[in-house]
């Protein structure tokens, strides 16, 4: 052999042995460190992917458990509407029903669960306080679901449906390399979630024989994986070897647990084991070439992993830093509610435990109310930057007085200079338009937030609104500026000013109230209205904000020198008509009137007010009697007065099935208008949205029922072929009038009978009547509120509501308002707040009873009467007549003739049927004359 050979050869197997004990010892090492790396990025995702799905658990619950807090705010004849409504805003939801033992109170959505589902973890453990998520299960109509339970109360349980592909598309999407993904099962190993549908809809296993050709080695890795705890593994799966991690759901209880698998051959490093053979045999041609590329190409792929592994690290600290902005946030709302509430809830229990002097009520009152408008204006904030957030807020477009717009602004606004030395500047340009069209509730917001923050920064000097315009066409540019002489803004926190959840310079602001959403919430307004907004700012010295913003004309009449002069010398105007003076009632006596409330004080107090008008007015004591006389039309009404609140059927229920059960012409178009006690600005649209034409308040004004009176139930063209045209009586007083216009001479202890008088128009016989009737009904529902339990509040809600409505109408305003503390106690379910103040208050309620009693008995006494042996027969069966057709004015008339008479047998009945006939129970009174009928006859 030749000399070059053998050095060739020598080199080669130099070359050789060198390349194969460094590839082999190379493979070995690099297998070693790959597996660690790999192990280390798929725990990393397992971390962030398991924040992912436990983030996501606990806002479905938040959701349910905000439902569930819905449903808690409002009656429970609402609770399909609210749980449709929340579901709406809750995209993630398509089912809700709300279930006691077996049966749906109320339901909206997707099918509900089957039935074994009650017997279920998640039902049971809900029914003890906790929100629970199920694993997937499968419906009637063959979808999978998820449910997530969430408590009530002792009985009752909101199960909201999730789709069970719901954390299938949150993780499909994270792949892990090429094929590589993450997936979730439960305890039994059944498919959550994963990178193929199929899996999860058909609810198969990751458990398969061990000794299986294709799945054994998974199924393996599974049952370790669901022995509990974190930990990883390997399994051959398609011919692939696959590294996986797994590690428990912490935010649920069901045993989910997420695991993160990827083919260790699709790895950056992976594909380094072909690299190895390549380049070793590249080495054998090229020697050091070979080595200095294959050097280069380990330290490329390393990179890769490296980059990878930063942006990992990346994502964490921004994960991190979210949620300790989200803290943070949450904390400083906290304390900026904690603050009002704490002054609502310190002042008032002073009050109520007679700790406050008498001459520092009123100022201690002022505080709560201050303190209580504070904390409106904090939620109203919350609400708005989240309708912001979501998409949903919308301006409401109505024509709007101009000047009434800027006078309550400023009323607003100069409570704010408090003990301030603060100047308080108004400039109005006279040539802006009289009224304008645009959304006015949110220009006053704009105003408020701009002037609420410059006398909130502002020490002392000078705080000025200036309101001018730009007229463009038909477009009018309203311009709003509110300068002032604070503290200024620091330039570098110019960018930062109208960006939510911040409050700027903490350190120099540390003791000024706020949550840092007024301005963010300013900004978003005044885009709304195709606007801008431009500050300008020198730290230490004051700041401008400026608005601008579009509206359009009404007219073109301008406010002028004289309204803009009386603005800025703060001599504020009002565009409301002035009230008329008196109300004169009409000649109403062709009319009839059906009054519905099942209390029957509050009938009397109808028949009370309305008698000026010489009105027929006939009373029932439920809506299934209304709905039976409007059936029947033996009487036509011309108008009813439908009380909401009523045990049963309440006053919507009632009017909904007159307006579409009847079937009537009658029926559909008779006028009804509500009485409730309730008398929120939200309450007209629900009435009117319901059947209802109008709404009363209870305690009834005279104001009100007279515009009622001449609005539904005065009939022109009547009045005219009956030639009633001439106002019936003397003018109501005004309800301003002073409270001595109407004297008594007797007193009853915890009633103001001059405020009740007066609501009769002085008629003391009329409210002798209704103390009678009062003294009956207060007893009925006194009888309710004794021993109040959790599972009988909606009860004993309704009996207070009976009697808060009634004594206001009498004049007892202290149990009125006691018994409206009450109410608003069992409306939340607060059981304890009840069970500490219902006994004095029944008490007092006996006292109140009693003194009224002696009241009537005193100035009732019988004057001598004639004696009879026996009531007359034929007067017994004309008021049970009477009573069968609901004819008032035919039992007032036979119950007249009954008390003419002592009788000496049976002389209690005409008691008993006085009785009856002041609590409106006309069924018992026909009952109980059949017998003495038939023994007369």
């Amino acid at each position: 052999m030749k000399l070059h050979l053998k050095i060739f050869a020598l080199l080669m197997a130099i070359v050789a042995g060198t390349v194969i004990i460094t590839v082999i010892s190379s493979m070995y090492y690099f297998d070693s460190g790959l597996q660690d790396t790999i192990q280390s990025q798929l725990r990393v995702i397992g971390q962030l992917g398991e924040k992912i799905i436990s983030s996501e658990i606990e806002l479905l619950k938040s959701q349910a458990s905000l439902m569930g807090e819905h449903l808690h705010e409002e009656d429970q004849s609402h609770w399909n509407e609210i749980l449709e409504r929340d579901m709406r805003q809750y995209h993630s939801f398509i089912g809700a029903a709300v279930y006691n033992e077996t049966t749906a109170l109320a339901y909206a959505g997707a099918s509900p669960p089957p039935p074994d589902f009650y017997s279920s973890n998640c039902y049971h453990n809900s029914r003890t306080g906790w929100d629970y998520i199920t694993t997937t299960k499968v419906t009637k109509n063959n979808d999978v679901v998820f449910y997530i339970c969430s408590f009530l109360s002792k009985d009752q349980v909101l199960v909201v449906t999730v789709p069970g592909l719901h954390f299938t598309h949150i993780i499909k999407n994270y792949r892990i390399w090429e094929t590589g993904a993450i997936f979730i099962f439960d305890e039994e190993g059944v498919f959550i979630a994963g990178y193929h549908e199929w899996a999860v809809r058909d609810r198969s296993t990751v458990l398969q024989p061990v000794d299986h050709p294709v799945y054994g080695s998974f199924s393996t890795f599974a049952l370790k994986a669901m022995e509990g705890g974190v930990g990883w593994g390997s399994f051959e799966l398609f011919g692939k070897t696959h590294m996986a991690v797994y590690n428990p759901i912490s935010a649920i209880d069901a045993g989910w647990i997420l695991a993160v698998s990827a083919p260790i051959e699709e790895s950056p490093g992976g594909y380094m084991m072909t690299a190895f053979l390549f380049m070793a045999a590249i080495f054998l041609g090229f020697g050091t070439v070979a080595a200095i590329l294959t050097t280069l190409f380990i330290g490329r792929q390393f990179r890769v992993i490296n980059r990878q592994n930063q942006n990992l690290a990346e994502l964490h600290k921004l994960a991190k830093s979210v949620s300790e902005s989200k803290t943070n946030y949450l904390a400083s709302m906290s304390h900026e509610m904690r603050t009002p509430l704490n002054a609502i809830v310190g002042f008032s229990e002073l009050i109520l435990n007679g700790l406050t002097p008498p001459e520092e009520i009123e100022t201690d009152l002022t505080k709560i109310h201050r303190a209580g408008v504070t904390l409106l204006g904090i939620v109203n904030n919350i609400l708005d930057i989240s309708k912001i957030e979501s998409g949903k807020l919308e301006l409401i477009i109505v024509k709007y007085d101009l000047v009434t717009l800027i006078n309550d602004i400023v009323s607003l606004n100069v409570i704010n200079v408090g003990q301030k030395e603060i100047d308080f500047k108004l400039k109005v340009d006279p040539e802006l338009p009289c009224r304008l069209i645009g959304d006015e509730l949110r220009i006053k917001q704009i105003c408020n937030n701009f002037l609420t923050n410059a006398f909130k920064f502002t020490n002392y000097g000078t705080v000025e609104l200036d309101i001018s315009s730009e007229n463009i066409d038909d477009v009018i540019w309203l311009i709003i500026r509110v300068m002032d002489t604070g503290i200024g803004i620091k330039s570098e926190d110019l960018d930062k000013l109208f960006s939510a959840y911040n409050q700027l310079d903490l350190m120099s602001n540390r003791n000024i109230l706020g949550t840092g959403l007024g301005l963010s919430i300013t900004k978003k307004l005044v885009e709304l209205m195709d606007g801008k907004i431009d500050v300008f700012s020198e730290y230490g010295k004051g700041s401008i904000f400026k608005a601008r913003i579009k509206q359009k004309f009404v007219s073109q009449e301008k406010l002028g020198e004289k309204i803009a002069g009386d603005l800025m010398d703060l001599k504020f105007v009002s565009s409301k008509d002035p009230i008329d003076a008196a109300y004169t009632p009409s000649d109403l006596s062709y009319a009839n009137v059906l009054v519905v409330d099942d209390v029957q004080t509050n009938i009397d107090v109808a028949k009370g007010m309305a008698k000026p008008y010489k009105v027929n007015i006939y009373g029932v004591r439920s809506g299934i009697e209304a709905i039976n006389l409007i059936k029947m039309h033996k009487i036509h009404y011309d108008a009813i007065f439908m009380d909401h609140m009523m045990p049963l059927m309440d006053g919507i229920e009632t009017v909904q099935k007159i307006r579409h059960e009847i079937g009537t012409q009658y029926a559909r178009e008779i006028p009804i208008i509500a009485l409730t006690a309730n008398a929120l600005a939200v309450n007209e649209k629900l009435f009117l949205d319901n059947g209802f034409q109008a709404y009363l308040p209870k305690p009834v004004h005279i104001e009100d029922l007279h515009k009622i009176m001449e609005r539904w139930v005065r009939n022109p063209e009547k009045e005219k072929a009956l030639g009633l045209n001439k106002k019936v009586s003397e003018a109501y007083p005004k309800e301003e009038e002073p409270s001595n216009s109407y004297s008594v001479n007797w007193q009853i202890p915890g009633l103001d009978m001059v405020s009740g008088l007066k609501r009769f128009n002085g008629d003391m016989e009329v409210y002798k009547n209704t103390l009678t009737s009062y003294e009956a009904s207060a007893a009925e529902l006194l009888s309710q509120l004794h021993e109040p339990k959790l599972d009988s509040l909606n009860e004993y809600m309704i009996a207070v509501h009976g009697i808060k409505s009634s004594s206001l109408a009498i004049g007892a305003k202290d149990i009125g308002m006691r018994a409206e503390e009450l109410e608003l106690a069992a409306s939340l379910q607060d059981l304890d707040t009840i069970i500490r103040n219902n006994s004095d208050f029944t008490l007092d309620l006996e006292k109140l009873i009693a003194n009224i009693h002696s009241y009537l008995d005193s100035h009732n006494k019988d004057k001598a009467k004639a004696s009879m042996d026996a009531p007359d027969a034929a007067l017994l069966e004309r008021l049970s007549l009477a009573c069968q057709n609901y004819d008032m004015d035919g039992v007032d008339s036979a119950m007249d003739e009954l008390k003419k008479y002592t009788y000496e047998n049976d002389p209690e009945l005409v008691d008993w049927l006085k009785k009856r006939v002041e609590l409106m129970e006309f069924d018992e009174i026909v009952s109980k004359l059949k017998t003495p009928l038939k023994a007369q006859g």
